[in-house]
């Protein structure tokens, strides 16, 4: 986990947006976080970062949450196009069902660190362009208008709303397996739509 994202993720339990503090045990030279705790200071909860990963879930005797990996053509490039950054410094957020992409998506954006979550991610090495974290949503453990993009496989309105609110105005929201979210649920979610085909949808966030 890169330390930057500290300063993004919110704790899971508190119903306002409250920040997290990091308390580091083990760091590389260029900021990787690989142990140490990230704690609340409103309601005292306290998650583990093991291996470089984040755990965010408030049951963490379970196993991580599972997503059936999402396929297709050129992904990664898909993915690095599609979001429509073309440099860093920030950070992106992949889906569950991409997280198995992730380590072929860094890098192709010079400075951008992309959010892997999901069971999949636990398993990857730490590297660079890459922070993993786990959680047990729906809410993403996010802060409001802090990430530079959103990639999402087969949304429903809920998690287009929830996405979007994480992501800087006027930048994209990728959704893949679109098919069945109409363009009423974009738009209720503050999105416009700038490019659809039968499968994938680009929107992007409204300013103001």
């Amino acid at each position: 986990m890169h330390i930057g994202l500290t300063d993004h993720l919110l704790c899971p339990r508190c119903q306002e947006e409250q920040a997290l503090v990091l308390l580091i045990q083990e760091t590389t030279e260029e900021g990787r976080v690989l142990r140490g705790w990230l704690g609340c200071p409103r309601c005292r909860a306290d998650y583990p970062v093991e291996g470089g990963v984040a755990d965010l879930r408030s049951d963490r005797a379970s196993a991580p949450p599972a997503a059936e990996m999402y396929q297709g053509d050129d992904l990664p490039l898909r993915i690095a196009a599609l979001v429509g950054l073309t440099e860093g410094p920030g950070f992106a957020y992949l889906a569950p069902a991409l997280a198995p992409w992730v380590s072929r998506v860094a890098g192709l954006v010079p400075g951008i660190e992309w959010v892997a979550a999901g069971r999949a991610v636990v398993r990857e090495p730490e590297m660079p362009g890459v922070s993993r974290i786990v959680f047990d949503g729906p809410r993403l453990p996010f802060a409001s208008g802090r990430l530079r993009g959103a990639v999402l496989v087969r949304p429903e309105a809920a998690d287009l709303r929830e996405a979007a609110r994480t992501i800087w105005p006027g930048s994209r929201l990728v959704a893949f397996e679109a098919a069945g979210s109409g363009d009423a649920a974009f738009t209720d979610a503050g999105l416009v739509i700038a490019a659809r085909d039968e499968a994938t949808v680009v929107a992007v966030k409204r300013i103001g």
